[in-house]
């Protein structure tokens, strides 16, 4: 790697911190100073940077130009631990993922949506929550006015997770309630 390249990095992981970068094209014929200090000028933490590299030798500038670099960088991300099939169970591990790979926030139980290969960037996209219960299980529907409960048999209509607002049909009366799953087997309607 050339010493401009080496100063583009070092500027990168000096200006976007929990960056780091490799340089595709610096975007000028390869510049052949080799006593030079460089500096870059700019932000270069967006798609297409404009960034101003200066050489100096002995605190004179000896070259000077503006360069729109070809840059890939990474941030800190969610990676796959190892190989999954659509459908299994995902475990993640923080490792290096594109610059533009939306940010995950991992879930207790994750699954995949698609084949992940090991060492592969997780984006939301890519993995779903495994629900804590799912459409067509039985549930206990919880209706609770003072002192009078009132609990009877139902199935949920979606898949939920706990503490999230679902909706449940009561097969007797064919009545659909909204309520939140408390637990895996129980719907509190209020």
């Amino acid at each position: 790697m050339s010493a401009v390249a080496l100063a583009l990095a070092a500027h990168v992981q000096a200006v976007c911190p929990g960056t780091r970068a490799t340089v595709l094209d610096l975007g000028v014929a390869p510049v052949d100073l080799p006593d030079a200090e460089w500096t870059v000028e700019g932000n270069p933490c967006r798609e297409a940077p404009l960034l101003r590299l200066v050489g100096r030798v002995e605190g004179a500038v000896v070259r000077s130009f503006t360069v729109r670099p070809h840059l890939a960088l990474e941030r800190r991300g969610w990676v796959v631990g190892q190989a999954v099939a659509a459908g299994d169970p995902v475990e993640v591990e923080e490792g290096w993922v594109a610059w533009d790979t939306p940010p995950l926030q991992p879930a207790r139980r994750m699954r995949a949506r698609r084949d992940l290969v090991a060492g592969a960037a997780v984006g939301p996209f890519d993995v779903e929550t495994v629900p804590d219960a799912l459409r067509g299980d039985p549930v206990q529907l919880v209706v609770q006015r003072g002192a009078l409960v009132l609990r009877v048999e139902g199935r949920l209509l979606a898949d939920a997770s706990t503490a999230e607002q679902t909706r449940a049909v009561n097969p007797a009366t064919g009545a659909v309630l909204t309520g939140v799953l408390v637990d895996p087997g129980t719907v509190e309607i209020r």
